[in-house]
């Protein structure tokens, strides 16, 4: 039941957000992650917490997805020094770090740039190359 509560408020905040505009998120593609997410989350209303929030701010391309995979990954390229299960404020941090680091590569920062970027970074976890011993030469 909770579920069914959670997406009747999703619904009702696009609802809301498509009678000012017919690109309803577009308006945060530039805003900081740190307003974006309790904005967000006041309209979406019941069960959405701030990991929530950013997994749907993820599939926009504005954030990037909360999960131990990416933590990990920013972790080993000195991104994040953080705690390894962190909180709202310190997941914040993370996409702030992930969103200069797209940035500096590009000189810019777009929603499709930054999602591939995500998707990188849990993919380099993921596969299992970080902590990976380097492959032995093979004998010839």
């Amino acid at each position: 039941m909770h579920r069914l509560f959670a997406i009747q408020g999703a619904a009702g905040a696009l609802r809301d957000r498509l009678k000012l505009s017919s690109t309803p998120y577009a308006n945060l593609v530039h805003v900081d992650i740190g307003e974006i997410v309790p904005v967000v989350q006041k309209e979406m209303g019941f069960g959405w917490g701030c990991v929530t929030v950013l997994h749907f701010l993820t599939d926009l391309g504005l954030a990037c997805k909360p999960d131990l995979h990416l933590v990990r990954s920013a972790r080993h390229l000195g991104i994040w020094n953080g705690s390894e299960n962190p909180s709202c404020p310190e997941f914040i941090e993370i996409v702030r770090r992930v969103r200069s680091l797209v940035e500096q590569l590009d000189g810019s920062l777009s929603p499709a740039r930054l999602r591939y970027v995500d998707k990188i970074l849990m993919e380099i976890d993921k596969c299992g190359l970080i902590g990976a011993s380097p492959a032995s030469p093979r004998s010839a």
